[in-house]
């Protein structure tokens, strides 16, 4: 193994962590990393992130967003960027997108290896017979698989694939870059918990985190969101949901859970909900509509060097999405050290979420077990909830780039 190609539609500051780790252990095996991006924007509001630390970076659409790229000059550049790096085996990013299928096909007819990176699990409710075994026929055409977690790992073994091929680990973030900068955040209010203080309460003139996303967000034609102050200062600890803002992640459920979670305690937090998306507008309304806006606070999208504040600056972080392959939020959020409030349904509960140790899952159907969690969290001290932010720490540390390296370098030679 002298060359590994990594494939994905755009590299985020995840896919760079990612790439990290594989070149490192790439190279101790005395093997090149090469990392392919489709495109130079997708639909997530990212500023382009910059870097290629060990690995070889390439992009096949620099100045092109995703979206307007059609399937057929999506395949033709894959192809023709695989004929020139020539991989011994090449990790892609599932495989119903058009650049997956172009990969594949290039490894069948070239006879290199091919690692599915998945995050599937069994639809709900079961999906068609045929379309099963559609997928069961493609997954069956990769040499081995880099999967979430254990549920992950079972299916695409339930499809097809050899147990002894498919490997945990793919989704990792830079544990480090969040527990840094997160400690940094309350270091520099001097508090153990706290919150972004009120916008009414800021002084004129603060740059806020909404600015710089402004262009993200105009890019794609999206309405900005309103400024919201964020200096470092005391407060009070506050409920932290970075989301996109679509129906599946559930916020309105999460709305209504909070909205009954402050009629019955007695000093309630106030909720920070960052990220955009299709039904920003809807949940504003309903925010209003719940008497809400007085302790629900829209940042919009934060860009990736501004999180560890949000994060550092959190009580508890809560993800309450209905349908959630993994939820990379997950792994932010432990490694900033915060006990997390995690719905049944998303895929990193299963390995990232002790429940009443590092944490609590809840039933995203259910607006009553939501606010209970709520509840259950604000009410505990101080220190248990940082002893629960301690067991997130020591959880995570397993999950970090190095395990995605590993991971990927044994798929590739197994």
């Amino acid at each position: 193994m002298r060359n590994i190609a990594v494939l994905w539609m755009r590299f985020g500051p995840y896919h760079l962590a990612r790439l990290r780790g594989a070149a490192e252990r790439a190279a101790r095996g005395g093997a090149v990393v090469h990392g392919i991006e489709v495109a130079g924007m997708d639909h997530y509001g990212w500023r382009r992130a910059d870097g290629a630390a060990g690995f070889a970076r390439h992009c096949l659409f620099p100045d092109r967003h995703y979206d307007e790229l059609s399937a057929g000059a999506i395949a033709r550049a894959v192809r023709l960027k695989l004929d020139e790096l020539q991989p011994d085996g090449v990790g892609i990013n599932g495989w119903s997108v058009p650049e997956a299928r172009a990969a594949l096909a290039w490894c069948r007819k070239n006879g290199r290896r091919a690692v599915a990176f998945s995050e599937s699990l069994p639809g709900k409710p079961q999906p068609p017979f045929w379309k099963e075994w559609v997928k069961s026929w493609i997954v069956r055409r990769f040499d081995a698989a880099l999967v979430g977690g254990a549920p992950h790992r079972a299916y695409v073994v339930k499809l097809g694939l050899p147990a002894e091929r498919v490997f945990r680990g793919y989704d990792v973030v830079d544990n480090d870059y969040f527990r840094a900068g997160a400690q940094a955040a309350r270091t520099a209010r001097n508090v153990p918990e706290g919150s972004l203080p009120k916008a009414r309460n800021s002084s004129p003139g603060t740059e806020t985190v909404a600015s710089h996303a402004a262009s993200d967000r105009g890019e794609r034609g999206m309405p900005p969101s309103p400024a919201h102050p964020h200096p470092v200062g005391d407060g009070p600890p506050y409920f932290y949901a970075n989301t996109r803002l679509i129906a599946r992640k559930n916020i309105d459920g999460l709305l209504r859970a909070y909205a009954s979670y402050r009629k019955e305690v007695a000093d309630p937090w106030d909720l920070v909900v960052t990220g955009n998306g299709g039904e920003e507008h809807r949940l504003k309304a309903l925010c209003s509509e719940l008497a809400l806006d007085e302790h629900v606070r829209w940042p919009g999208f934060v860009q990736y060097e501004e999180l560890p504040r949000y994060y550092g600056s959190a009580g508890a972080f809560v993800h309450p999405a209905r349908s959630e392959p993994w939820g990379l939020v997950v792994n932010e959020a432990c490694a900033s050290g915060l006990p997390v409030l995690v719905s049944r349904t998303v895929g990193a509960g299963f390995e990232l979420v002790e429940h009443g140790r590092n944490g609590f899952l809840f039933d995203p159907f259910d607006v009553g077990a939501i606010c209970a969690a709520l509840v259950r969290m604000s009410e505990m001290t101080p220190g248990e909830r940082a002893g629960m932010g301690g067991r997130s720490l020591e959880i995570v540390s397993r999950w970090g780039p190095s395990r995605f390296g590993e991971a990927l370098w044994a798929a590739m030679t197994a």
